[in-house]
């Protein structure tokens, strides 16, 4: 099965088409790259002319399915293109228009966060016989206008959803001896009207050729309009508003409760119209007075009822520190007392009263509010689900063996010391104990939780006392090989970073080609087993950990889908993706150590210009090679570059028993350098 259909309906273009069928391959050839998806290719000629059809039948070989056809119409062409399609999306392109390279991979990304929407291009540009600009229009947006679509049209054909979509809404047959067409229009209506919100693509083109002579053209000249669309009930569908402070898992939640319940998952402002049964997320609902609630209150459909999500206090409080300082400020390793200082003086979370947010929802909509706990969701029983489903008024539609573990699975981001865990605990304590009126099944059970976070803190002080110094430098450390040694170091001192090459074997001029030229990395097909748990990406060189191979009696093999490879595979290449992301947002933005760990064929040159490389990204990075030797040494062979010893390196089968006191040695003798020891203590210390 593909991931997507490429749906490509040509006529009498001619060598035109022969254009257009170029900027289609390059559209798929970007997107299979980048993205690491499946691409077909459906091309329906629809009464082609001879020139039209040897065009496009060798112009794309074997790589598309041709199908010959005798509508004489578009949207019947393109149903015809939908029928024979077997991806999960499908895109059409006529035979004498073109796309913006990014097209399928911009539009494959965001139909992936939002598959109930149908996508456009952000502009479309047109040129032939008439040439102008055309914005498209976000129906969720400011400047939409429901009521213009009774007079004019938002959006053009060469639209990204779906497949079952299309298949549910088929384009209607033009009827031009009876005054009816514009096919797109009606179907842009059609299924607005039905609740799919029609989005434009950011940063995507498409280049629309006018034709005398062309379906549009014939439409226009005999003055056909559009079907009439039923659209009297498509304001009276029941919404539910979800109101919720700021907190890690909100969203996730309540995007897996729609695909329970078979709702339409609701963000930002007000939609244009209430066109099917919806939830209705608004980072504004949990800071509303009464006043504003009751305003709000008045504009809704009759029948809508609010789900207060409320999650422990501190845990809340916890996360979205934990987010804010280490996603969104770009900090690296553990979080020092000022930044959580700074964090806790800025984040709604610790400044808005989760029993204040409950009492002024409650006491406007009463018993049509409802709180749902964010903690009782990650293991959902049946009953609860559908005394949910009740109060939404709507059935449960989906299985309820839901994967609640992937919706919850921990970020990849430092974590508190029990120090500061104690302080936010007592940042959040009163409010807990107001929510005891409230809700005291939860209230109760965070007090304990809370009382336990502060009670254990004197203990689990004197455990993580240390070297402040040691400690404090090896949060600006960073591994970039040749292998998973140093972050054992790391860890051996409770320093526990994600990074991308931390768990890795790099090889030097593997290493500098990727930095030279970046790829996609561990893409499925590219993936080859060895003797151990590695898996070497053979497009880079780079050999990772992994549990996607398993060994037998002929040696290691990779597992089949029946085995579970599909799933573990989308969970790791879900994790290299992250870390390759973070690798270089840190490499690009904040200065940091790099280390590299010497063997024996590493010339001097060769980490010379491994050092110059890194340090093109960031003038002010730190690059250290180390190398075994009995005598110890630290040198510096150039601005932010230095050379060093240990007296010994971990066998790489036994990578874990590292010679601490060595790599403690080392990296203290480098912090005495007047360029390292300024860039690590004036940066958030």
């Amino acid at each position: 099965m593909f991931d997507v259909s490429v749906v490509l309906t040509a006529h009498r273009e001619g060598v035109i088409a022969g254009a257009t069928i170029r900027s289609a391959l390059q559209a798929i050839e970007y997107a299979e790259r980048t993205c690491n998806i499946r691409i077909e290719l459906v091309a329906v000629l629809d009464k082609a002319d001879d020139m039209t059809s040897f065009v496009i039948t060798n112009g794309l070989g074997e790589r598309a399915k041709i199908i010959h056809a005798n509508e004489g119409d578009p949207g019947q062409t393109r149903n015809r293109g939908v029928e024979n399609a077997s991806g999960s999306y499908v895109t059409f392109l006529d035979g004498d228009d073109l796309w913006s390279y990014n097209w399928i991979e911009q539009a494959w990304k965001r139909a992936v966060e939002r598959p109930e929407a149908v996508f456009h291009s952000e502009c479309n540009i047109t040129f032939g016989n008439e040439r102008n600009v055309w914005w498209h229009i976000d129906s969720e947006g400011p400047l939409f206008d429901k009521d213009y679509l009774d007079w004019g049209n938002y959006w053009d054909s060469l639209s990204f959803a779906r497949r079952d979509i299309y298949a549910r809404f088929p384009f209607r047959n033009n009827d031009l001896k009876g005054g009816f067409g514009h096919e797109d229009w009606h179907w842009n209506y059609v299924t607005l009207v039905a609740g799919l919100p029609h989005k434009p693509v950011p940063g995507t083109i498409h280049f629309k050729r006018r034709r005398r002579g062309s379906q549009m053209s014939l439409v226009e000249q005999s003055g056909s309009v559009i079907w009439p669309v039923d659209r009297g009930s498509s304001y009276a569908a029941p919404v539910h508003l979800a109101v919720a402070l700021p907190f890690s898992g909100a969203e996730p939640s309540l995007d897996a409760l729609c695909r329970i319940f078979d709702l339409r998952f609701l963000r930002g402002p007000a939609p244009a119209c209430w066109s099917m049964p919806a939830i209705w997320l608004d980072t504004q609902f949990a800071g509303m007075s009464t006043d504003e609630i009751t305003e709000l209150k008045s504009t809704l459909p009759h029948g809508a009822n609010v789900l207060l999500f409320v999650r422990n206090p501190y845990e809340r409080a916890r996360d979205e520190i934990e987010d804010r300082v280490f996603v969104r400020g770009g900090a690296r390793g553990p979080i020092s007392d000022t930044m959580l200082d700074v964090a806790m003086k800025s984040l709604p979370c610790l400044s808005q009263s989760m029993a204040e947010m409950v009492a002024n929802w409650t006491s406007v909509f009463g018993d049509r509010a409802r709180m749902v706990c964010i903690d009782e969701l990650k293991a959902p029983e049946a009953n609860a689900l559908h005394s949910l489903g009740d109060f939404l008024g709507v059935p449960v539609s989906s299985s309820l063996d839901f994967r609640w573990d992937e919706i919850y699975s921990e970020p990849l981001r430092p974590s508190l010391t029990s120090q500061q865990r104690a302080t936010v605990a007592t940042s959040v304590y009163d409010d807990i104990v107001r929510l005891e009126e409230i809700i005291p099944k939860w209230a109760y059970q965070w007090k304990d939780s809370i009382r336990d976070v502060i009670e254990c803190n004197a203990d689990a002080q004197a455990e993580e006392a240390g070297d402040v110094a040691f400690r404090t430098l090896l949060r600006w450390t960073e591994s970039v090989g040749d292998n998973c040694e140093f972050g054992f170091v790391q860890r051996y001192e409770a320093y526990e970073p994600s990074s991308l090459f931390r768990w890795a074997v790099t090889p030097v001029d593997k290493l500098v080609a990727y930095l030279k030229e970046p790829m996609p990395l561990f893409l499925r097909n590219g993936l080859a087993t060895t003797s151990s748990d590695l898996v070497l990406d053979t497009a880079s060189g780079f050999y990772f950990h992994s549990d996607l191979t398993v060994q037998d009696g002929e040696g290691r093999r990779f597992l089949t889908d029946e085995e579970g490879f599909v799933e573990i595979y989308d969970k790791e290449v879900k994790k290299i993706e992250y870390f390759v992301k973070k690798f270089f947002m840190n490499l690009t933005s904040n200065p940091g150590i790099y280390i590299y760990k010497r063997n024996n064929s590493l010339s001097d040159e060769e980490f010379m210009n491994l050092a110059q490389l890194i340090k093109r990204f960031n003038s002010d990075h730190i690059v250290l090679c180390v190398r075994a030797d009995a005598e110890f040494k630290l040198e510096r062979m150039g601005d932010g570059i230095y050379a060093g010893t240990i007296r010994k390196f971990a066998e790489y089968h036994t990578a874990n028993i590292v010679d601490q006191d060595s790599w403690k040695a080392l990296l203290m003798s480098l912090y005495e350098n007047p360029e390292v020891k300024d860039m690590v203590n004036k940066a958030f210390c």
